[in-house]
């Protein structure tokens, strides 16, 4: 039984640990689609300079969550994740819009 307790309370203590990672490859993959986009000329540069300040706002507002020492919370994940998914939606349309940067 004791063994029991010390799995369930080590898989408890795993949780923060694996959303805090499913954030960072997030961040890392939406880098990784900005960049594909300038070099494939979809997205401009003033475009991919707007999406990255908006990357650098939600790494900001993290690193301001967890300054208090206890992790993210739960609302808090749920905050960075929702403007994850807008940023990946205006990556999506920024890559898709118009205007395409001129290579040469």
């Amino acid at each position: 039984m004791k063994n029991l307790k010390v799995l369930v309370l080590g898989l408890i203590a795993l949780v923060p640990l694996a959303a805090t990672a499913q954030i960072d490859h997030r961040q890392h993959e939406q880098n990784k689609r900005i960049a594909q986009g300038i070099r494939h000329g979809s997205l401009t540069r003033a475009e991919a300079a707007r999406l990255r300040a908006r990357e650098a706002a939600i790494r900001a507002r993290e690193r301001r969550d967890r300054r208090d020492g206890h992790g993210l919370s739960r609302a808090e994940r749920a905050r960075i994740a929702r403007e994850q998914s807008r940023l990946s939606k205006r990556i999506y349309e920024q890559k898709h819009n118009a205007h395409r940067r001129h290579r040469g």
